[in-house]
């Protein structure tokens, strides 16, 4: 998978994307709103917005996508029952994952392009997908 406009850090499990100058906490300072998957277009969105509670700083935008072309596999996985539906709401980590692989023993060493990305949430839902590409795509300005 190309990510086109962004990047993740290289520890095992991040929550921060850097894009458009910024960094992104996607676990403490957005809050995950869900996903749109379209067929014909072949893409999968996974948007998020900003919760001004917990920003300190201002961000170029109010909510935010990742955008996923050709996509080539998707598997969403049941969250803990017993956790509150809020923690739906909140990524605990993303990492890269090799294809063959359940989970990454190292995903800060995987290089290259051959990789999906897993998203792994605080309710223990996970998201994984495999694609051509990922863009960092702003949604509204503040």
């Amino acid at each position: 998978m190309k990510l086109q406009n962004f990047t993740i850090s290289k520890a095992p499990y991040p929550v921060e994307i850097r894009a458009f100058e910024h960094l992104w906490d996607l676990h403490n300072v957005a809050d995950f709103d869900g996903f749109h998957q379209d067929f014909q277009k072949d893409t999968l969105e996974l948007n998020w917005h900003i919760n001004p509670e917990y920003s300190l700083q201002k961000h170029p935008a109010n909510s935010f996508a990742i955008l996923f072309r050709d996509v080539d596999f998707l598997e969403i996985t049941p969250r803990d029952v017993e956790m509150p539906k809020s923690e739906d709401l909140c990524l605990s980590s993303f990492s890269r994952v090799l294809p063959g692989e359940k989970l990454a023993r190292y995903p800060e060493s995987i290089e290259g392009q051959e990789f999906h990305l897993l998203f792994q949430f605080q309710s223990k839902l996970t998201i994984r997908v495999g694609a051509k590409s990922a863009e960092f795509v702003l949604r509204d300005s503040p």
